[in-house]
């Protein structure tokens, strides 16, 4: 959904740019069909569109005003049918969501993002911080000279920087009450912030050896990101294909596969949809509970709520974890996992392979004893 959102929104962008410079009604329906369907992408999408919106205030004649309150209200009627589920869905909000309040941390990342991306190797870290840092400094003050000077193209450069900044600062401020901040919601705007580096470190009349310092700075943040990219096989991600045919090739008449969470489920149900798959519900009311109902009927795979439902009459039971799952119950005294503990009542553990970070463990039924 980021990826749609970021295109939709840099879509609407460009019709909002072509509505302003040539205008005509086909760029402002433009611009409402594509904000009302970035909407429908995702909600945070409201936080790049109001900024985008409101910075027709800058600009005089009146038509251009009147035009993009066309294209408002057209968006706001397109996305008019879907107002009720968006309520029901901001009033679970306050029963339990799994972003925290954002902090002074989550800008540096943002940042980061924007510029190299995440996640980084540690060793990266601070040197690509230093790097990003060094570009926006360059760049904002190449931006004020342009601004004080009236430099050709001045207001383009300082409605790029707001485009870039703006949508990111509006949402760590609404997050202070709601908490709704997600860095990758913000992907238009990391857009809007290379298009902003772009206009002030290229042919700019500033500082041309600072210029060139931060234009091999950016160099070394797109290498930096490249090979964070590549290389990083952390959580969540892991080898699940290779657990899917592993579980496939070994997995025996009446037994079934149980995942503990909707992280290892959803990989293994787009891998194999023939698997006769199980996984555990979120308790309700928790941050981690993020798969609403509505979803996973949509998806057809509905959670079971207890290893009891989900095992049913079965002859054995192939359990996928991650191990930093189980880690995180004995950081809270929890040892074995809930689920493990309730299977090992009837189950006996038969195997356990380790791939990547995930668990596979095949639990077969216990014999009945005599008598």
């Amino acid at each position: 959904m980021y990826s749609l959102l970021a295109c939709l929104l840099i879509g609407s962008t460009l019709a909002f740019v072509l509505g302003i410079q040539r205008g005509g009604w086909i760029a402002w329906v433009a611009f409402g069909v594509l904000a009302g369907a970035s909407m429908y992408a995702h909600y945070l999408a409201v936080f790049y569109l109001a900024p985008l919106a409101l910075s027709a205030a800058f600009i005089r004649p009146r038509r251009i005003w009147l035009s993009v309150a066309g294209g408002t209200l057209l968006a706001a009627a397109l996305f008019l049918p879907w107002a009720g589920m968006f309520l029901r869905q901001w009033n679970r909000l306050g029963g339990g969501y799994w972003i925290a309040v954002p902090g002074i941390e989550e800008l540096v990342r943002t940042l980061l993002v924007f510029g190299a991306g995440l996640p980084l190797p540690d060793g990266m870290l601070p040197i690509a911080l230093f790097l990003v840092l060094l570009i926006i400094v360059v760049g904002g003050m190449a931006t004020g000279v342009a601004v004080r000077r009236r430099q050709l193209g001045w207001e383009r450069g300082l409605w790029l920087l707001g485009m870039a900044s703006v949508p990111g600062l509006l949402m760590f401020l609404v997050s202070q009450r709601v908490p709704v901040y997600l860095e990758r919601a913000l992907l238009p705007s990391g857009v809007m912030f290379a298009l902003w580096l772009g206009w002030s470190l290229v042919d700019r009349p500033f500082a041309p050896g600072l210029r060139r310092l931060a234009l091999a700075a950016v160099a070394g943040l797109i290498v930096f990101g490249l090979w964070g990219f590549y290389s990083y096989r952390g959580f969540p991600y892991a080898p699940f294909e290779q657990v899917s045919q592993l579980v496939a090739a070994k997995m025996q008449p009446g037994e079934i596969i149980l995942h503990t969470n909707k992280l290892t489920a959803l990989p293994a149900a787009y891998l194999d949809s023939t698997q006769d798959l199980h996984y555990l519900s979120d308790r309700q009311g928790s941050d981690s509970a993020t798969l609403a109902p509505e979803t996973q009927r949509v998806l057809g795979l509905m959670a079971d709520n207890s290893v009891a439902e989900a095992v049913g009459g079965a002859k054995g039971v192939w359990l996928i974890v991650f191990s930093r799952e189980l880690d995180e119950y004995r950081g809270l005294g929890v040892d074995p996992h809930p689920a493990i503990a309730e299977l090992q009542t009837d189950f006996r553990l038969a195997s356990e392979s380790m791939l990547g970070e995930v668990i596979v463990q095949h639990y077969a039924l216990r014999e009945a004893g005599p008598g």
